[in-house]
């Protein structure tokens, strides 16, 4: 008598006419009914966790945290070529931003120079 499963897979008993208990399993012991073997992409004691769905969770999952991680790259690379470029452009002296044509305002001009000079020769007379 062979006590490994019946030939026809999925069934069970001294007929081999119960299905295995298990929606899942796909051989089970020919007089307990426990599963030995799960059907492809279950596992477990009763073939219980489908662990193809698992599979797909995880790696969605793990490609979303990437995408994630990528985005967050990228966005911070640009952040720091944005400041660097603009600390680029931005001059450190400030004195050297006042070199700028300014217009023409010598018109009412006196030099205060010729001022005082013209004073001390008028205290000199």
């Amino acid at each position: 008598m062979n006590f490994l499963g019946c030939s026809p897979k999925g069934y069970f008993g001294s007929n081999c006419s119960i299905p295995c208990p298990d929606v899942n399993c796909q051989e089970c012991h020919m007089e307990s009914g426990i599963c030995h073997v799960c059907k492809q992409g279950y596992k477990g004691q009763r073939c219980e966790t489908d662990f193809i769905n698992n599979i797909k969770f995880y790696s969605l999952l793990g490609a979303f945290c990437l995408s994630l991680t990528v985005i967050g790259i990228l966005i911070g690379y640009n952040i720091m070529i944005r400041k660097r470029q603009l600390t680029q452009h931005q001059p450190y002296d400030h004195q050297e931003s006042c070199d700028v044509n300014l217009p023409d305002v010598s018109r009412g001009y006196v030099n205060c120079e010729e001022l005082r000079d013209m004073q001390m020769y008028d205290t000199a007379q």
